[in-house]
């Protein structure tokens, strides 16, 4: 399946907030992680593959995420209060050990 120009935009985009988080302490980048799946299918299943518009105004907002995210003065994150109580109930993946 071939994907389009702004579809690969988007995946990168998502890669680049994903290691971003990892760069976070173990408990906020879990939180982070979690958070950002549940961002990108609520948004992937509101917005229509013919809006361009809108989509190219989320990858706008998040590319300023990512800086945000990169900036080494960024130490905590703030989740919607849903998203926090959602983590509250699953228990967070083991972190895996690398050897």
């Amino acid at each position: 399946m071939r994907v389009s120009g702004i579809q690969r935009e988007v995946f990168a985009l998502y890669r680049r907030l994903l290691r971003a988080a990892r760069s976070k302490p173990p408990q906020e980048a879990a939180a982070l992680h979690a958070y950002l799946k549940s961002e990108f299918r609520r948004t992937a299943n509101s917005v229509g593959r013919t809006e361009i518009g809108r989509i190219e105004y989320l990858l706008r907002r998040g590319e300023k995420q990512v800086e945000l995210l990169t900036n080494p003065s960024t130490t905590g994150i703030s989740l919607p209060q849903q998203q926090q109580q959602q983590q509250q109930q699953t228990p967070s993946p083991p972190n895996p050990v690398s050897k």
